[in-house]
């Protein structure tokens, strides 16, 4: 994604002259000649950087229609033309198709292990990418290091495709909640980088900024933000302060901000990112829209709602015309729209495109997807706000039990619906129970974030009333003065 973002506005003049170059060879050479194959290749690609996934979708299956024809399912062109395709097809979230070509690339490479190293590794990280979004966590966790063995082995620790193969462990592991595990991949990355590249070059700025994302998930804001600004002014000095990589880097510093409650500083970072994309990249293009769906929550927050509710409708609406209604980010701004409604008291429309974000996930990630999980979340918290306590307790339930079983008992979304079902719990006198959930909530944020992190103090308050109803005054007393003390340690260093 990085290359999208540094190239992207050459890609769209680039466009018209492959698409030229593809109408001469065609005259020149008849439509089914290699080179025509290769000409449509490249344009799909350029396409692809552009936004433009139709056309570029369209280009990349002509390609390999004519490199089967010419060469053969076992020449290197077919190969290589067909992982691009299935690259596109994993920018469209279309995983099940992106799947199944990747398991045809593995399946032709695994008969002859002298292909070349490149072939062989991208196919087994083509099929693990496909996967880890379809909710299959550990088969793609083993694809992806048998990749990273094959590109250590015969490409180099430091090759380009081992980065790629880095980098994705590490997102797989940050998916998961695995940000412990995740930190050490994006500093080996870094220091790879940093060796290649120095200490201030495009590539090394990427890594950072991907670490200092591993550690704002941490809770390790105080290392993360000067990481984060330092990103941002090498890209402003080296590309420009009105850069869509730049821009990219700025959403990223906002919403560690607003992570930390700090919304007033986000929100002008936040416009200014979609100001850029807006620019560059226009109103309705992929990047924009999610930039734009960062801004979202904290408009909401700062009680800018009706401000927050026409942008969440107009991303949807955006959303819907270039992705389709039935498409995965569709369903991520439908979701979001009724978040927001839900936030505004509008329950009855919040409810209608909760549930339609919830089938849309499910329909294309399934019902296990962690994703899926948070539409059931949004649904649970909606009925809630309602006072439907039952109903909001069976759903908290069922997503407890589909979360940890998607993303591990360990994971922080774990500990908030543990929390939010011993709330309820409380609500009912179920004391025990309520005692229970938040211990196990307490033990999941002290062991991501540690016994200082900013999560701990809603579950240590919360336990705090549980001892001070079961006549436990001295531990409630004891807790509340641990919670104050985080906050009061969290507020200095704000």
């Amino acid at each position: 994604m990085a290359a999208v973002f540094q190239e992207a506005g050459l890609c769209r003049r680039l466009a018209p002259l492959r698409r030229e170059a593809v109408r001469e060879l065609e005259a020149e050479l008849g439509p089914n000649h290699p080179d025509v194959a290769t000409a449509l290749h490249e344009l799909a690609i350029v396409l692809t950087d552009s936004g433009e996934y139709d056309e570029a979708e369209s280009q990349h299956r002509r390609a390999v229609a004519v490199a089967e024809s010419q060469h053969g399912q076992e020449h290197p062109h077919y190969l290589d033309f067909l992982y691009m395709l299935s690259v596109l097809l994993r920018h469209r979230a279309r995983y099940t198709e992106a799947e199944a070509l990747c398991r045809r690339l593995v399946a032709i490479t695994e008969k002859d292990p002298s292909r070349s190293a490149y072939i062989r590794g991208s196919a087994l990280e083509g099929l693990a990418f496909a996967i880890s979004h379809q909710g299959k966590s550990a088969e793609a966790e083993e694809l992806y290091r048998q990749a990273l063995a094959i590109f250590e082995a015969e490409l180099g620790p430091e090759h380009e495709r081992t980065m790629v193969v880095l980098n994705n462990i590490g997102s797989l592991f940050f998916e998961q909640g695995r940000y412990a595990d995740a930190e050490p991949f994006s500093r080996r990355v870094l220091a790879i980088q940093e060796k290649k590249y120095g200490e201030n070059g495009f590539e090394t700025m990427q890594a950072l900024g991907n670490l200092a994302a591993d550690l704002q998930q941490l809770e390790r804001f105080s290392e993360a933000e000067p990481m984060m600004r330092r990103v941002i002014e090498a890209k402003e000095r080296n590309l420009g302060p009105d850069h869509c990589s730049t821009a990219l880097n700025i959403n990223n510093l906002a919403c560690l901000l607003a992570n930390q409650g700090r919304n007033a500083e986000a929100e002008p970072l936040f416009r200014r990112s979609v100001a850029v994309f807006d620019k560059k990249m226009g109103p309705t293009h992929p990047f924009t829209l999610r930039v734009t769906n960062s801004l979202l929550g904290t408009l909401s927050k700062l009680g800018k709602h009706a401000e927050a509710e026409v942008l969440a409708l107009a991303t949807v609406a955006a959303r819907e015309k270039l992705l389709g209604p039935d498409h995965p980010e569709t369903a991520w701004a439908i979701h979001q729209a009724g978040s927001i409604l839900r936030d505004e008291g509008k329950y009855s429309e919040a409810e209608s495109y909760l549930l339609r974000g919830l089938e849309i996930r499910t329909k294309t990630l399934g019902s296990q997807h962690y994703v899926t999980q948070d539409s059931g979340y949004g649904l649970a918290l909606l009925e809630e706000r309602r006072g439907r306590y039952a109903d909001a307790e069976k759903l908290y339930r069922d997503v407890l039990e589909g979360r940890t079983r998607a993303v591990g008992q360990d994971h922080s979304s774990v500990a908030v619906i543990s929390n939010r079902l011993a709330e309820l719990c409380m609500r009912d006198g179920r004391l025990l129970e309520a005692e229970t959930l938040d211990r196990r909530a307490l033990a999941i944020y002290e062991k991501v974030f540690g016994p200082d992190g900013r999560k701990t103090v809603t579950i240590l308050e919360s336990l705090s009333k549980v001892c001070e109803q079961t006549g436990r005054a001295a531990e409630a007393q004891e807790l509340s003065a641990r919670a104050k003390a985080i906050r009061d340690k969290n507020a200095q260093t704000a």
